[in-house]
């Protein structure tokens, strides 16, 4: 007993040397993406660049040689170079937690490793991420000139000290974010005040925080279902480049919080607190409405009528409570309504998004017929759903609209889920930051020239094949190993 215990704590201190190793190489790597990549050309070409100079830590780092950060080439190795390792590394840390029952110590680990990607994003350079301004000048509407967001937008404000920052493509809109996230906004809005960079650091500080609960969550949901495989969850999570990179500065997160709140509630036998938090995550972003509306089909399919009705109710309750305040007139429901439209299928030729969205609507009442009651079923259709998304209709340049696959595909760690997750948001990262990078302030031709959506899929489906049989050569190694040991 004592050599296996000794043996069990020896096996432990190695797996938390590994993942310590992997957790520092990522940070630095991160680290690139936080402090090089907004020094290159497109994005110096920015507005919110001007704010580097508003804080010496910031002001420091624009002092890189300019070799650096304009050569095009340079860049682009260093992007794909950067990029491939990360996503090694954090590969490597998923396979090595697989199935392995992990020790507080190795949890926390893990946790303040994830915790320390997301703080590295809080004091990322200004210009870093654009869309975070425009929440903020959405928020000001409202708490500065006490205009109702949802129907006012920020372009009746240009004198606003935070207007100048925000992305201009979508100033205009009133429809692009939903009423949980608008009362979200008005807290760190209303603590900033006025100030640009007080108001940027509000808005990552309360990104970080979900961060954090994300990741608690996912821990909370493993550690009741699955505690062979908090670890790997955690990891699955935590760790992705897309989410240790985007998450502190996009309202996915918080889309996300709501959703592993709902399965959090879920896998505790509290239905109603369960479809609270689902629609809470829909009314962030409508890209969980379908997740939230599978988890009501599936009582409506099983004839659980009382359930079916008690969740109904709740939904409708919730939507009507934090929309209400907002409601003026059915310009607030078309504007949601245009804009979601827009964004599902807006990857898609114009004469396939109706097919398109027809055709998701099938997809989702077939699985909503297939449900048998169980949690995995669900997780199952939520995958399934969300994978279809992924590969087929959500923009490849927005990694961070893949945040909920990786989200589900923690709190369901199924092996084939993982294949294909890794390499698809190893693709889109690539992609995402590419564009980012790149374009007319600092143009790159040759990979332009590509057709990105067939390059997307290639991409996708090779390394996913190739991560495939790599498991089946290792399994059937493993398989000859014990028949010899038999024979």
């Amino acid at each position: 007993m004592a050599a296996r215990d000794e043996k069990f704590s020896d096996n432990t201190s190695k797996l938390s040397r590994h993942l310590a190793v992997l957790a520092s190489a990522l940070a630095v790597l991160y680290a690139f993406y936080f402090f090089v990549l907004p020094l290159t050309p497109g994005r110096m070409a920015k507005a919110s660049a001007g704010l580097i100079a508003e804080w010496a830590g910031w002001s420091a780092l624009a002092g890189l040689p300019q070799a650096l950060t304009t050569n095009s080439l340079l860049i682009a190795g260093l992007i794909l170079a950067t990029s491939l390792i990360a996503f090694l590394l954090y590969s490597g840390a998923v396979y090595r937690s697989w199935n392995r029952v992990a020790q507080p110590g190795e949890r926390m680990l893990v946790f303040g490793a994830a915790a320390l990607f997301y703080l590295l994003s809080v004091f990322a350079l200004p210009n870093y991420n654009t869309d975070i301004y425009t929440y903020i000048t959405r928020a000001r509407v409202a708490v500065a000139h006490q205009e109702n967001p949802h129907y006012v937008s920020a372009d009746a404000f240009p004198d606003d000290p935070v207007y100048p920052y925000a992305n201009h493509r979508y100033t205009p809109l009133v429809g692009d974010k939903l009423a949980a996230w608008t009362w979200l906004s008005f807290l760190p809005a209303w603590i900033a005040g006025d100030g640009p960079v007080a108001n940027l650091m509000a808005f990552r500080v309360m990104l970080f925080l979900f961060c954090l609960g994300n990741l608690l969550l996912i821990g909370g949901i493993m550690q009741r279902v699955a505690p062979s495989q908090t670890l790997a969850a955690m990891l699955i999570y935590g760790w992705n480049p897309v989410v240790a990179t985007l998450g502190a500065s996009k309202s996915d997160t918080v889309m996300v919080f709501f959703l592993l709140l709902g399965v959090f509630w879920m896998v505790r036998q509290r239905p109603h607190l369960a479809v609270l938090g689902l629609t809470l995550s829909a009314f962030v972003k409508l890209i969980t409405l379908p997740l939230a509306g599978l988890y009501l089909l599936r009582e409506y399919r099983l004839q659980r009528w009382k359930a079916a009705l008690a969740g109904t109710l709740v939904m409708a309750g919730t939507i009507l409570v934090i929309n209400y305040p907002f409601w003026e007139d059915a310009r607030m429901l078309q504007s949601h309504w245009k804009v979601a439209l827009g964004e599902s299928v807006a990857s898609l030729p114009k004469q396939l998004q109706l097919l398109a969205f027809m055709a998701g609507i099938l997809v989702f009442l077939g699985l909503g017929w297939l449900q048998n009651g169980g949690r995995e079923r669900l997780l199952q259709g939520w995958a399934g759903i969300m994978l279809s998304f992924s590969l087929f209709v959500l923009r490849i340049t927005y990694a961070w609209y893949h945040i909920t696959l990786i989200a589900i595909g923690a709190i369901y760690p199924h092996r084939l889920l993982v294949l294909v997750l890794v390499p698809l948001t190893f693709a889109t990262f690539v992609f995402t930051n590419w564009g980012i990078i790149f374009g007319k302030n600092f143009p790159i031709t040759a990979f332009e020239l590509l057709p990105q959506s067939a390059l997307y899929l290639v991409i996708v489906t090779l390394l996913s094949a190739a991560a495939g049989l790599g498991l089946l050569w290792r399994k059937s190694r493993r398989a000859g190993t014990v028949g010899k040991k038999e024979a």
